[in-house]
């Protein structure tokens, strides 16, 4: 499973981007940090789905 972090997500967890080859994109993830109540929430969506986990 790969799991693409937005710049935002990036920068709160201090991680380097780095180039990966998917070769199945149903494993193909994305996560962003959105802020609900003044606290800090983690969101994924699959790329081809658009199944999303909060």
């Amino acid at each position: 499973m790969i799991i693409n972090c937005t710049k935002k997500l990036q920068d709160e967890l201090g991680i380097k981007p780095e180039l990966v080859e998917v070769h199945n994109p149903l494993f193909s993830w994305h996560a962003n940090l959105i802020k609900i109540n003044r606290r800090k929430n983690l969101v994924l969506v699959n790329d081809v789905a658009r199944y999303n986990i909060v």
